[in-house]
């Protein structure tokens, strides 16, 4: 995720309708559907209209719009949401756990699969990762659930099997296995902890 705050301003003078409107996006335009947006508002002709599409705008996390007395020029200041993963290559989902519309041109983004009813529990398991200081573990590529094998997390090169329940002992052990395969630069193709008596560790 982009750790900076960039302004790209818009100016659209329509032709179709008499406002003029001048847009600030605080931060980088990476949704199809905010283009869209720009595209919509140049067949907008009323007031009520430019805030009527506004709200329907599911990427907006808060916004400021400023008519000017007497003219048809409006300041439109967007901010926008700010995903950490996709589900299901449907929605985003950002850190506050609000869903908006996918648009799948953003593959930089954890990709998060599986019919998951707490989303709670992959913030927890993306913020439990990046905390943790291991080089040869520290990417992650995807996270799928199944309520059959349960979670499944696709890290740089090796796959984590933690099963169904993430508790407070499991991601001990979780934390205490990869500290140890990054001690000893051990790399292994796939790692579970679903079993009561240890972690099962596969090279190759």
């Amino acid at each position: 995720m982009p750790q900076y705050r960039l302004v790209i301003t818009a100016l659209l003078c329509m032709n179709l309708s008499s406002f003029e409107i001048k847009i600030s996006f605080e931060d980088p335009i990476r949704y199809e559907s905010q283009l869209k947006f720009i595209e919509d508002l140049k067949n907008i002709d009323s007031r009520s209209s430019i805030k009527k599409l506004i709200s329907s705008q599911d990427w907006i996390e808060s916004h400021s719009l400023q008519f000017r007395p007497f003219t048809k020029k409006l300041n439109l200041h967007i901010h926008s949401k700010e995903p950490i993963f996709t589900l299901n290559k449907k929605y985003y989902v950002d850190s506050e756990l609000n869903t908006f519309k996918y648009s799948g041109n953003d593959k930089s983004l954890i990709e998060v699969n599986g019919e998951i009813f707490q989303l709670e529990d992959v913030v927890v398991l993306i913020k439990y990762i990046k905390k943790l200081n291991t080089d040869n573990f520290n990417h992650i590529n995807s996270i799928n659930y199944s309520h059959v094998s349960g979670w499944l997390i696709d890290l740089n090169k090796t796959q984590v099997r933690l099963g169904k329940n993430l508790n407070e002992e499991k991601l001990k052990l979780f934390k205490e296995t990869l500290d140890y395969l990054n001690n000893n630069n051990k790399i292994p193709s796939m790692i579970d902890l679903r079993y009561k008596e240890g972690v099962a560790i596969k090279h190759g």
